[in-house]
């Protein structure tokens, strides 16, 4: 706290911190909660209001992005709601309901996306009473069930993402279309990975490992969960191979690229029984296919989500987990969230080089790296580890080039193995204009938002060569706005097309119809 910003709450019973944002919870009588929030940053303090029935049992979550604050909040009823923050600051309108356990850890079922404004994933019911992964591309207004593509991955039963695995350095800064989640397995993880900003996810191959992606998205790569072999994949997880690198006994220790812009990968693993470390850098030769096939609703854990899998400026790019007994199943979105690929199943989040060149990661058997060059269409495995090893680090150098530096160590040899990978013998020339696409970014419901249309500008696929772009991977339009881009106003929430009065306030007025040429005022409707 700084002099000139001197509060003080009495008879505070807990409270939350996110960055510059506090949120302070005091009890009143056993019945409910009165909360304060206090920016730091903009030295300005205010309760937190909502509307006057609502009775609070517990604060779950508390984060704030893009102006807004969100706030998980279980009430007397055990019904747990997500509040969102309305044009009239610190006013708080609800936005989601789901009857579950409280004791739950919500940090698994909620995930605000700060690349892209408006976009949330919350894990909601769906089918049975079952949680799955919604996606909100507006603040909260509309929700769809997140979309895997159907790609040659079996998944049993509808995944999870466990966002505690999320790997920001998976994807490299700039590619915020293109991103990785996983699900927490017993040995291992299973990847997802999207192309489409998290529209659709598609499963890829288990692995001990998160995903990592070379030269941006021209390979993703994980290492198997078994650790006998790394997966990968050159045409965005339509295709796995598997390259067989370790010895057996290995333990998986490290995996990273070491440049976004080149295909070089460092695994680092060991030994236990001489107890020394090993460090590879993977080729990606002698490739083998993989199979699997995957057409399940999902179920993102939001826990494992990892802001730095992704490059800062790749709103677009994100990954994903579903935590599975022995392992991660991370999901891939590149193009903003609109639909998701899942990844092979890996131990530890994936990464991207050279912003999503290549797609890296460790199979959850801690045997081999799994990566792809084609934002996960295919996915190739090389054996890099001994099954005595394991993983200590995986993670890219740089945004730029295309190598990972994986550290393992052995069981046997209790010494710690550096390995670099380096991918950019693969991807020896710089992209040319023509090797870029340019598609639109479609949200839920392919409206565009508050007033802007935008643009993915991506490498194609096909064409291996480094992406030297960095910030310039979107184009902005203008387009109309239209009362969808906007949230309710303080004391109604979304009911389908429309603003409705909350039950929880006093207010006994219905919604108005507006007819064709009159107007309301939108403070009061939303």
């Amino acid at each position: 706290m700084t002099n000139d910003l001197d509060v003080k709450y009495e008879l505070v019973s807990d409270y939350k911190i996110f960055e510059d944002h506090i949120l302070v919870m005091q009890p009143i009588a056993g019945v409910t909660y009165n909360l304060y929030i206090i920016d730091v940053g903009r030295k300005i303090h205010s309760p937190a209001f909502f509307p006057a029935l609502l009775r609070i049992r517990d604060v779950k979550f508390f984060e704030y992005a893009f102006g807004n604050y969100y706030i998980v909040l279980v009430h007397k009823d055990l019904i747990t709601c997500l509040w969102i923050t309305t044009a009239t600051p610190f006013h708080f309108v609800r936005k989601a309901c789901y009857s579950a356990p409280t004791n739950s850890l919500i940090e698994s079922n909620i995930h605000i996306d700060k690349r892209v404004e408006g976009q949330i994933y919350f894990n909601l019911p769906s089918n049975a009473n079952s949680l799955k992964t919604h996606i909100s591309t507006d603040d909260g207004r509309y929700w769809d069930l997140v979309k895997l593509e159907i790609k040659p991955f079996k998944i049993s039963k509808p995944p999870q993402f466990n966002f505690t695995l999320y790997d920001p350095q998976s994807v490299p800064k700039h590619f915020g279309f293109m991103d990785f989640q996983y699900e927490k397995l017993k040995d291992g993880l299973q990847p997802f990975m999207t192309i489409n900003g998290g529209h659709t996810w598609n499963p890829t191959p288990k692995s001990t490992s998160r995903v990592l992606m070379l030269n941006y998205e021209t390979a993703i790569l994980s290492i198997s969960r078994d650790l006998s072999a790394i997966n990968y994949s050159l045409d965005k997880g339509a295709t796995w191979l598997s390259h067989k690198l370790f010895p057996e006994n290995s333990a998986f220790h490290h995996l990273e690229r070491l440049f976004d812009t080149n295909l070089n990968v460092l695994i680092v693993t060991g030994t236990p029984q001489d107890h020394l470390l090993r460090f590879d850098i993977v080729d990606f030769s002698n490739f083998f296919n993989l199979n699997s096939e995957n057409d399940a609703p999902v179920k993102f854990n939001f826990e494992f989500h990892d802001p730095h899998s992704v490059p800062i400026h790749f709103g677009f790019i994100d990954i994903q987990y579903k935590k599975l007994k022995d392992g991660l199943q991370p999901f891939l979105t590149t193009d903003g969230g609109h639909s998701w690929n899942p990844m092979p199943i890996t131990a530890i989040r994936p990464i991207l080089l050279n912003y999503e060149t290549v797609i890296l990661s460790i199979n959850r058997d801690l045997s081999a790296i799994n990566y792809s060059y084609d934002k996960g269409t295919t996915w190739l495995t090389h054996k890099l580890f001994t099954k005595s090893h394991s993983l200590y680090h995986f993670g890219r150098l740089s945004d730029t080039d295309l190598k990972v530096l994986i550290v393992t160590r052995g069981s046997e040899d209790d010494e710690l193995r550096f390995s670099i990978l380096d991918f950019s013998n693969i991807f020896n020339s710089e992209c040319k204009t023509n090797d870029f696409r340019q598609y639109p970014l479609i949200g839920c419901h392919e409206l565009c938002f508050r007033g802007i249309k935008l643009d993915i500008i991506t490498r194609d696929p096909e064409i291996r060569c480094l992406n030297k772009l960095h910030k310039r991977t979107k184009v902005e339009y203008l387009c109309p706005c239209s009362s969808e881009d906007f949230g309710c106003s303080f004391n109604f929430h979304p009911k389908d097309d429309v603003c409705v009065v909350d039950p929880l306030s006093r207010i006994a007025e219905e919604p108005f119809k507006c007819e064709k040429g009159t107007h309301l005022d939108i403070t009061q409707l939303g």
